[in-house]
């Protein structure tokens, strides 16, 4: 590896050992975390400050404090504008990766971000106004896997208030945040998974243009819902039970 140090690009379909050696590092598109190797620890990346674009890290649930996570220093990779973090494998609490998760601040330009497996019940505080300098401040793009679903709107954060799309699949939880109207600038919505307990909120973003539904087991689309007057697509897939549209859809 030592060899390697003027290394700028990476597209290894395996993880490379000890990767916090090549500083000058500008693309890495996935890291694995593996909690009993020490080439592949959290902290190998604390020095990559030059990578940019797309970065996924997986393994997170092998991470066991927010201190290890702090080590990665994700706030100073100022050049990435896409990251996805996995916290598949590993069998650790709610609380602990509520903890992880914390101290993953990303960079403050970021611009889409993707959680997986993640069940915490609270959001970090880089996700709330003005408690984390560092934190995302124009986030356009916000996608959740296998997560919880996410609590109510906080009200002042910058992160939500510039957010354009929210993809939310297989995600544990009955409902959507009730005031999803705060998300001011979405513009498309979309949800998937199974069963029947899904629930809409009643008021959906002014915003939004477009939303797409994936295979719930609805038998129509909730009354209950005010679809906002600027919704051009209406997207449903694999609903097989919806035969009938509200009669007054828009409003």
């Amino acid at each position: 590896m030592d060899n390697l140090i003027h290394l700028r690009h990476t597209y290894a379909s395996t993880d490379l050992p000890n990767v916090g050696k090549l500083t000058s590092l500008q693309t890495m598109e996935y890291f694995h975390v593996d909690k009993k190797e020490q080439g592949y620890k959290l902290k190998q990346l604390k020095n990559l400050n030059n990578l940019r674009g797309y970065l996924k890290i997986v393994g997170l649930a092998n991470v066991v404090s927010k201190e290890e996570a702090l080590e990665a220093q994700l706030a100073s990779k100022k050049r990435l504008t896409s990251l996805s973090l996995g916290f598949c494998g590993g069998t650790k609490a709610s609380g602990i990766k509520a903890e992880v998760l914390e101290g993953l601040c990303p960079p403050k330009h970021l611009q889409k971000l993707t959680i997986e497996y993640d069940d915490t019940s609270k959001y970090p505080s880089w996700m709330l106004s003005g408690q984390h300098p560092d934190a995302p401040k124009h986030l356009h793009s916000l996608q959740l896997n296998y997560c919880s679903l996410l609590e109510s709107i906080p009200e002042d954060s910058e992160l939500f208030r510039h957010l354009r799309e929210l993809n939310i699949h297989n995600c544990n939880g009955s409902s959507l945040p009730e005031n999803m109207e705060r998300l001011v600038s979405l513009q498309s919505l979309s949800i998937s998974g199974s069963g029947d307990k899904m629930k809409l909120p009643p008021t959906l973003p002014r915003s939004l243009n477009k939303i797409r539904i994936k295979g719930f087991d609805w038998d129509s689309l909730p009354e209950h819902v005010k679809w906002p007057i600027s919704l051009q697509s209406l997207d449903i897939c694999y609903c097989n039970k919806i035969a009938l549209l509200p009669a007054s859809p828009v409003s």
